[in-house]
């Protein structure tokens, strides 16, 4: 409790908008999440490079960065067919509440990360939810400065492959080569996600839902 007091306290006191490259606040800012949650300052430079750099407002990755605006740049690279469909992009309240959300769905922020409704049999839907997602500006808690000018959209999608079960494999990339994959192949095992480097060879038993 005491961390997430002294972390409400940072994300009031420091400023909505970025200085410049290198700012210092912006600085002790992460610093200071990351130290807490995990209980020493990471070593992913990488990560944090762009974090604090304005290479975050690149503007391609900032297009990227919304899931609709994503998939636009995705059609310039693949075929459709590879691209999941969208049944709907919310922008407003009304249309939250007006739109008929298919029985079965995903449903997610554009705008944010780490937030998705998985609708599988007409379950009732948190509306709620749904919609203080509109409110919410990603940038504001975690100071990733490509979310900071995103319109709050919700994005409808269909099930990848039909799936009843997602499974989820992320790639990261360092100067544009892949050096570790993170596979989520089941929600509720434990564990239920592994790494793995370029050739699949496991680098570890498990890792964290982080």
């Amino acid at each position: 409790m005491l961390a997430k007091s002294l972390i409400d306290v940072l994300i009031r006191i420091t400023p909505e908008t970025r200085f410049s490259t290198g700012s210092c606040r912006t600085r002790i800012f992460l610093q200071a999440m990351d130290g807490w949650r995990c209980g020493r300052i990471p070593l992913n430079d990488a990560i944090f490079a762009v974090k604090t750099s304005d290479e975050a407002l690149d503007p391609l990755r900032v297009m990227t960065t919304d899931k609709e605006h994503a998939k636009s740049f995705l059609r310039t690279r693949v075929d459709a067919c590879r691209i999941l469909p969208t049944l709907a992009v919310l922008k407003t309240a009304e249309e939250v509440r007006s739109f008929a959300f298919p029985e079965r769905c995903v449903i997610k922020p554009t705008h944010m990360s780490g937030q998705v409704i998985r609708r599988h049999n007409g379950e009732p839907l948190d509306l709620d939810r749904i919609l203080q997602w509109l409110k919410m500006n990603y940038y504001r808690v975690w100071r990733e400065a490509n979310y900071r000018d995103l319109e709050p959209k919700i994005i409808v999608e269909p099930f990848a492959f039909d799936q009843s079960k997602p499974q989820e494999a992320k790639f990261f990339c360092y100067k544009g080569k892949v050096k570790i994959i993170k596979w989520t192949h089941d929600w509720h095992s434990d564990p239920h996600r592994m790494l793995y480097d370029r050739q699949w060879t496991a680098l570890m038993r498990r890792c964290s839902a982080g």
